[in-house]
């Protein structure tokens, strides 16, 4: 899966640099 998005310093992280590792998504909405 291709998903990239910025770090809180400007830098592209890419959703395979986290590979093998847990990953904690947090989804925040008001409804």
């Amino acid at each position: 899966m291709k998903f990239t998005l910025e770090d809180l310093d400007g830098k592209q992280v890419q959703f395979t640099d986290f590979r093998g590792k847990v990953v904690l998504l947090f989804f925040w909405t008001t409804w």
